[in-house]
Formats: structure tokens, C-alpha cells, sequence
């Protein structure tokens, strides 16, 4: 990579690639690549000129949402964030000190921080009320600006603390049995989808995690991967089901990421998602059916067996939260406890049915 040292550019570094924006005035342009090459430095120079002719950002307002985004920035816990961590906050940040003209978010750059209320965030994270996970994003990112005003002696309190989250604000639910055979219906164990799929299933990982899989993460039938959100290190043999799947897969590639699409790079996460979100469609599968509902998928069926093969219920869990982490464990657990009371409710209804007779 040639070494270039230019104003306001932004190199990130992820899963081995590297990435170029020009980022300036709240706003990140994506710059081609190669770092250097003359499509690099006529992009550059043509972003550049363009922010030149402008008046230069004036600098937030003290006591703004602004001026508290600017000191988060700056904060150690903004810079220990992953790569992929720190772009989602960006993103939103961002969003909140530009607007959303689409959504009818007016800009808050220079809103006074201290007159931030609950009525007044509920009213903003109204505005998302159809994408329950993003409506929730933006109010962590509003509780993360208020901790930033206490500490800066712009408030006293936060008014996120203590607010119950939108319903469905996870946005994932495990998927049903006869969900997970509708799809190894349609999609053979040669199909690049079905790999992906019991990669998905059988590992129990996020998307970005299976997508980053090597060779190297996949050896003697076992699986060794630091979660990329986590930094957590899991370990797990590969399940029959998986190896079944992609053992002949990899003998008929030699790209060193598992899931080889024909590029070197593999999937990137928006493409992926695409990718299995067509291969559920195919399938006949509903729209909640998501790929990360399979993490949860993965947790309750090893939740399950474990239960099943005798081992205590807390025993069991700790299972679980050994290959997919607390978080997912816990919304298993969630879903397992419906589909428990549920079970054992129609069992006592036929029970009293049958004493009748």
C-alpha cells in the first residue's frame, strides 16, 4: 500500500482489506483503490476542491449534541471499538448531527444537550418505528452523548436510563425446524447457499464472522475464530451436518476464504446478506426468517440436547454461551421458555380433555 499523507483522509484496515474515505464536516466519502493510483488522486482532489470553495466548519457549539459527538470521538471508549463497531457508530452519528431529511430528522448538531428529554427521544426514535433495530441504534447513540454531557458537566442525568426497549427491537427470532428443512430442501449440499447456510447453523457465529472464515479457521474438522465483535476466541468441532456440506465445497475451490464467491475477497457483509436473504426467498421461507435468527437457532438446539442428554439446566446454557456468547444465550433461552410453558399448557389441555371421556 503507498504510503500517502493527505488532509482529512481515513484509512481503515478491515479483515485484511483496506479502505479509504475522505472524511470531513460530519460527512465520510468512500475514495477508490489503490491508495495512491491516479482514480485515488483525482477523486481526492475533486472531493477536496469541492469542501475548499465552502466556508470551513465552524466548530460545534459548546454544550451541543455536536460538541458532545466531537468529545466522544476523542474518548478512549470510542477508540477501543472494532473497525466494523466503530463504522456503525459513526454511521449514526453522523446521522443524527446531519438529519434525515427522508425521515424528517432535523439536524441536531447544534441542539442544546441539557434540554434533552425522554418525550423528545421517543419522538426521534418514532421516526424509525418501522425498522425496530435502527429505532433502537439511535436511542443507544442518544444515551452515549447524554453519559458524554454528565461527564462534561452539561447534565445531571440520562434520560435513556431505565426506558424499555421497542418490541421486536432485536429484530431476529430462532428459526423453526421445519424452516431450517424447507431450506436444505431447496438448496442442495453442493449449492454455495447451502454451505453458507450450515456454516451459519452449525457454528452459531455472526455474519461477519462466517463471512471472515479461512482455511486456517477451519482445520481437522474443528473451528477456531475470534469473534470479531467479542474479541472472544471460540473453539468447536464442526458438526457432521457442516462438514457434510463443506468438505466437498472446499475441494472444489482454492480460494483461502471458505465461502468463495470467485473474487479473493470473499463476500463483503452487504452482499452476503443479499446473497442468503435471495437463498430464503427461493426457499418459500418468511421474511423473519433472518441470518442472524441462525445464531439463535444454533443456541436453542444446543440448548436442547444438552437438556435432553441430562445436564442441568444452568449446565446447559453454559454450553450455549461457550460458542455463541451471553447475548445470544439469553434470547435463546427466552424463546426455549415460551416453547416450554406452550408445551407443557396443551399437554395439561389434553390432559383434562382426556379425563372427560
Amino acid at each position: 500500500m503507498a504510503k500517502v499523507d493527505l488532509p482529512y483522509l481515513q484509512i481503515v484496515e478491515q479483515k485484511g482489506r483496506v479502505y479509504a474515505y475522505y472524511r470531513r464536516a460530519g460527512s465520510r466519502h468512500p475514495l477508490p483503490s489503490p491508495i495512491g493510483s491516479p482514480s485515488f488522486m483525482a477523486t481526492y482532489n475533486r472531493i477536496h476542491a469541492g469542501y475548499e470553495r465552502e466556508a470551513p466548519p465552524r466548530a460545534p457549539l459548546k454544550g451541543s449534541l455536536g460538541d458532545c459527538v466531537a468529545r466522544y470521538r476523542k474518548d478512549a471508549a470510542y477508540a477501543g471499538l472494532s473497525p466494523a463497531a466503530r463504522s456503525d457508530y459513526d454511521r449514526y452519528l453522523d446521522l443524527l448531527e446531519g438529519g434525515d431529511k427522508d425521515r424528517g430528522l432535523e439536524a441536531l448538531r447544534d441542539y442544546d444537550i441539557a434540554t434533552l428529554d425522554w418525550p423528545f427521544i421517543k419522538r426521534v426514535r418514532s421516526l424509525y418505528a418501522a425498522t425496530p433495530r435502527k429505532a433502537e441504534y439511535i436511542r443507544s447513540m442518544l444515551s452515549i452523548l447524554c453519559e458524554v454531557a454528565i461527564e462534561e458537566g452539561y447534565r445531571k442525568d440520562n434520560p435513556c436510563n431505565g426506558r424499555k426497549r421497542l418490541k421486536g427491537g432485536d429484530g431476529h427470532r430462532p428459526w423453526e425446524e421445519s424452516e431450517v428443512e424447507a431450506f436444505r430442501q431447496r438448496w442442495p449440499l453442493d449449492s454455495r447457499e447451502r454451505v453458507a447456510f450450515e456454516l451459519a447453523l452449525n457454528s452459531g457465529q455472526r455474519r461477519g464472522d462466517v463471512i471472515a472464515m479461512t482455511r486456517a479457521h477451519y482445520r481437522d474438522g474443528q473451528i477456531s475464530v475470534t469473534q470479531e465483535k467479542t474479541g472472544n476466541r471460540v473453539w468447536m468441532p464442526a458438526s457432521q451436518a457442516l462438514r457434510e456440506a463443506l468438505d466437498p465445497f472446499l475441494a472444489r475451490h482454492s480460494q483461502i476464504v471458505l465461502l468463495a464467491t470467485g473474487q479473493d475477497a470473499g463476500f463483503t457483509k452487504s452482499s452476503f446478506s443479499k446473497f442468503i436473504r435471495a437463498a430464503m426467498t427461493e426457499a418459500g421461507l418468511p421474511s423473519d426468517c433472518t441470518m442472524h435468527g441462525l445464531r439463535y437457532t444454533a443456541a436453542t438446539r444446543v440448548y436442547e440436547l444438552m437438556v435432553a442428554a441430562g445436564r442441568a439446566d444452568e449446565e446447559a446454557w453454559a454450553f450455549v454461551g461457550a460458542i455463541t456468547g451471553h447475548a445470544t444465550a439469553v434470547m435463546a433461552r427466552k424463546y426455549s421458555g415460551k416453547k416450554r410453558r406452550a408445551t407443557i399448557a396443551i399437554e395439561r389441555l389434553n390432559n383434562a380433555e382426556n379425563a372427560k371421556v
